[in-house]
C-alpha cells in the first residue's frame, strides 16, 4: 500500500528532495522498486525545521539504510525557496 522506506527506495535520494516531498507531500502513481503505488501522502509542512531534520535523518539512517543525515541548513534552504 505504501512505498517502502528501505534501501533501494526514495530514501536515499538527495535530502532536499526528500525535504520537499515531506513539505509538499505527494500523491498519483510513484514507482519504487519495480512496484507502482497510488497513496496520498499529505504535506507536512508545519512541522518545524528541526522536527524535519529528525524524522528524515532517522529514516535515512535506519530500515536497512545507511545515508548522511539531514541537515537544519539543507531544510531551512529548502523551506526558503518553498516559500517563493
Amino acid at each position: 500500500m505504501h512505498p517502502p522506506l528501505g534501501p533501494g527506495s526514495w530514501v536515499g535520494k538527495e535530502p532536499k528532495d526528500l525535504i520537499k516531498i515531506l513539505m509538499e507531500g505527494l500523491s498519483g502513481k510513484i514507482e519504487v522498486n519495480d512496484e507502482v503505488y497510488k497513496d496520498n501522502m499529505p504535506s507536512q509542512s508545519k512541522l518545524t525545521d528541526d522536527e524535519i531534520v529528525e524524522v528524515l535523518t532517522y529514516i535515512r539512517s535506519n530500515f536497512g539504510n545507511n545515508y548522511k543525515s539531514v541537515t537544519p541548513e539543507m531544510v531551512k534552504s529548502v523551506r526558503a525557496n518553498h516559500l517563493k
